[in-house]
């Protein structure tokens, strides 16, 4: 696997908070005070002082990044993360425990941050364990997430050989049951290693071209980082690996072009000329009978131009052009990818003069004269099909090609003036196509095993794939057939699971560790990304060139999509309620975000809907088709927290890709960035969805407010007059709810919501609210004040209604037995589902 560094992260840490709390420019070494308290009880909550400090040390980009693992014994491994991606994490010590890892990591920082020991002495510890060095041998991924009976999914596994494979249903994080059916009882299947080539491109079928002679490659060009290797802006053919022509930067952004013919290779350079990151240039080579000619006109560059002999004489290529990067063959052949921009392609028999380049320079201009016309083999436009994956020739020939592993579209371009951010309104201003070298869309592994879904109810389910001793699962949903109804069903956020997908940000940003006020926990998820660099991002990494993820896919394994997951949130949660739901006894099916996108009409066909724990991420029918249902008597129990929030695009050519556009998340890395904060799938605005018009507080009774993943809290319930709640909390006598639960030993924790942050809608209630949480959520996850958590009711005239319990470790506090969560969420599905009105 290639190391390449890590992006220069702008962190969160620079930009969270409410601005309550300031953090110590400094350490003061004579506080010995704050660290004896820290370092006699490492985990809890400790004084504010000492929080600010302690703040200050997880927060610090200049201190060691530490991460910890279990070992096999059960001790606890302290590494160093790794600063570049493809490397793996470098062992420190072994400890006995979580709290001797904090003691330790403290020491360490306080002594660089000081110049001054910690007092007291360093816990005891050994030299590291072992732990595995090698990347993980088994993966997997399905060509879809969710299927319905009598639908096709198919399975794609890298091994070192030949694996078994069967079909189970998911009862929990720790249960599982075989299918019984017959069409998927477990099989052995061939496989072998696999590998994946990433890197965003465009190919171009070009076929026979029916004349020789010279021929000029021209486009316009902006990188958006300097690299240390070849970046290859467009290449014919392949020249380095036959015949072809290409224009390239080498080291050091040094713009070359190099053409072989006949077996004679000659490049030409641009030394005098210089190609700054975000800076703008349209770059011609021309190659004739005896010379290769290079001409580039830009910032830096202003009409610098060279001619080099070439022997041989020239013939044309048949095959591709490959925009971006080159190598011929197909996606995982593709090499030397360019990260930066690309505009206005063309391929021109003949040399061009410079008012024909400059013509073809223009994005959605006028039609050359029909001189220039005839003699175009390819004139490439980004301004047409914005929102498709197609590369649109407007030359005479049509030659047509397709966009590979996800460039980003409806970016600014040479042209882009900074008077509108709607590409629709001007997409000859939006002409440029951003393509990242890390982007990746489908590892294009092989199909290990094919299956046509029986008639099996539905549910969570995962292909089990062992060979030898490893085994993982790769989760599947099941679907209840198209126009089946049920009583009770189950939104499964799936943009959520992607958008998250394989998050380097765990070991990269030191946020996750100041928001969570205590050293990060790595599992083999986190050891698998590390070692496989290659793996695609996630919409909360950026890319090798700085900029941020706007495209992920699911047609990739995806390391964080497991139940044992460290992290323990998302996926893990949800099957916690799976669990429940297991052994509740209502009639329950589940169905897709991406599905509710494609037809509302799913909601007509149940009674009560349950949200996952985790439905960040949105698409604007899915949300339409929610509140347009609860306003016509539907009734919607919301189970989790930071829901509804960001709005996204799921593609309708390929459905396995999601669009997202955070543009209030990130810091700035590119310098048009809040000009691309529309979609390029349907030019609606990314972002928060209030930007779009649609309340989360109108849909749910609360909105997003903040993170705080350093300890979770109980509710305190509140009076409310009305007795049309009392039924939430029958059988609930206790004014405290939810003292318990998996995530941090209560049910209001790592991300929650509350009602405090906009006009409430009519007939709306607060039933209970969270109280006396600790400054980090303040510090680094606060969106806004306050930051207590909300349980909400709200009634609809229509006899609609939506329960929101506003934080993501509800579901994992309920238990089969009748404790306060789950008869709550009892109480309440049992009301909805009743069709009688709140009058």
């Amino acid at each position: 696997m290639r190391e390449t560094p890590a992006p220069s992260v702008t962190t969160m840490v620079e930009r969270a908070g409410l601005g309550l709390y300031t953090l110590p420019d400094t350490i003061d070494p004579t506080r010995t005070d704050l660290a004896e308290e820290f370092l006699a009880r490492p985990l809890g909550r400790h004084s504010e002082e000492l929080q600010l400090l302690s703040s200050r040390l997880r927060s610090d980009l200049e201190l060691p990044r530490l991460v910890i693992q279990r070992a096999a014994d059960g001790r606890v491994v302290v590494l160093e993360a790794p600063r570049r991606r493809g490397a793996l994490p470098r062992p420190v010590a072994t400890v006995v425990s979580v709290e001797d890892a904090e003691r330790l990591a403290f020491r360490l920082r306080w002594a660089q941050a000081t110049g001054h020991p910690a007092p007291g002495t360093d816990p005891p510890h050994e030299a590291p364990a072992s732990l595995p060095a090698a990347p993980a041998r088994l993966l997997g991924y399905t060509s879809t997430t969710a299927v319905r009976p009598g639908e096709q999914v198919t399975l794609h596994v890298s091994a070192p050989g030949p694996v078994d494979v069967e079909l189970v249903r998911l009862r929990s994080r720790r249960r599982s049951d075989a299918v019984p059916a017959p069409e998927v009882a477990a099989a052995t299947c061939p496989a072998s290693p696999q590998r994946v080539v990433p890197g965003a491109h465009g190919r171009v079928i070009l076929g026979d071209i029916p004349a020789d002679g010279p021929v000029t490659l021209q486009l316009s060009f902006c990188p958006a980082d300097s690299r240390d290797h070849r970046q290859v802006l467009a290449s014919w053919g392949d020249p380095w690996h036959g015949e072809g022509l290409a224009l390239h930067l080498e080291p050091g952004a040094r713009l070359a072009a190099t053409a072989c013919r006949g077996g004679a290779c000659s490049t030409v350079e641009l030394p005098d000329a210089t190609f700054e990151p975000w800076t703008w240039h349209t770059a011609t080579a021309t190659v004739e009978a005896a010379s290769l000619s290079l001409t580039a006109v830009g910032e830096g560059a202003a009409g610098a131009h060279r001619s080099v002999a070439a022997d041989g004489a020239w013939r044309a290529v048949p095959g591709e052009l490959v925009i971006g990067a080159t190598g011929l063959g197909g996606p995982c052949d593709a090499r030397d990818h360019f990260d930066g921009r690309v505009e206005q392609v063309a391929l021109v028999a003949g040399a061009l003069s410079a008012d024909e380049s400059e013509q073809l320079a223009m994005p959605g201009g006028a039609s050359p004269g029909q001189a220039l016309v005839d003699r175009l083999i390819g004139w490439w436009d980004f301004s047409v099909d914005i929102a498709a994956w197609t590369i649109t020739d407007r030359g005479p020939r049509a030659r047509h090609g397709t966009w590979h592993n996800l460039p980003r579209r409806a970016v600014c371009g040479s042209r882009w003036d900074g008077v509108t951010e709607d590409w629709r309104r001007a997409p000859d201003q939006f002409a440029a196509v951003h393509l990242p070298s890390d982007g990746l869309e489908d590892a294009g592994w092989p199909v290990t095993r094919a299956l046509t879904v029986p008639d099996l109810p539905s549910g969570f389910y995962a292909f089990r794939i062992r060979h030898g001793d490893d085994e993982i699962d790769v989760p599947l949903l099941v679907m209840p057939p198209s126009r089946a109804s049920t009583p009770v069903l189950l939104l499964v956020p799936t943009a959520t699971y992607t958008a998250y997908a394989n998050s380097r940000f765990w070991w990269e940003d030191p946020i996750q560790e100041a928001v969570s006020d205590r050293l990060v926990e790595i599992g083999e998820g986190d050891r698998t990304l590390m070692a496989w660099s290659d793996l695609g991002l996630s919409h909360y990494d950026q890319h090798g060139d700085g900029t941020d993820v706007c495209h992920v896919s699911d047609r990739r394994p995806n390391a964080f999509l497991r139940a044992d997951n460290v992290h323990a949130e998302g996926y893990c949660s949800d099957l916690d309620l799976v669990e429940w739901l297991e052994t509740s006894g209502y009639h329950w099916a589940v169905v897709t975000d991406r599905d509710l996108d494609r037809d509302p009409s799913i909601l007509d066909r149940c009674k009560v809907v349950l949200s996952g724990t985790h439905p960040e991420y949105v698409s604007g029918a899915e949300f339409d088709a929610l509140a347009r249902w609860i306003r016509r008597g539907g009734r919607m129990l919301y189970l989790g927290g930071n829901g509804f929030q960001t709005r996204v695009n799921f593609d309708k050519e390929r459905p396995w890709i999601t669009e997202n556009r955070r543009i209030e998340h990130w810091g700035g890395h590119w310098p048009t960035m809040t000009a691309e904060r529309r979609l390029a799938g349907d030019g609606e605005l990314g972002g928060y969805v209030t930007q779009t018009g649609r309340s989360m507080i109108g849909l749910l009774g609360v909105e997003s407010v903040t993170m705080g993943f350093d300890e979770s809290l109980p509710y305190r319930r509140l009076a409310d007059p009305d007795p049309r709640t009392a039924f939430v909390f029958d059988g609930v006598p206790a004014p405290v709810i939810g003292a318990h639960g998996r995530i941090g030993g209560a049910v209001v924790g790592q991300e929650w919501d509350n009602a405090a942050g906009a006009e409430v809608p009519p007939d709306h209630h607060v039933l209970a609210r969270s109280e006396d949480h600790s400054i980090i959520p303040a510090l680094f996850g606060a969106a806004r004040a306050p930051y207590h958590c909300d349980m909400t009711i709200r009634f609809d005239p229509s006899g609609g209604a939506v329960f929101a319990v506003g934080t993501m470790a509800w579901c994992a506090a309920l238990n089969d037995a009748e404790d306060d969560v789950s008869r709550i969420t009892r109480n309440v599905i049992d009301r909805f589902l009743d069709p009688v009105g709140w009058s």
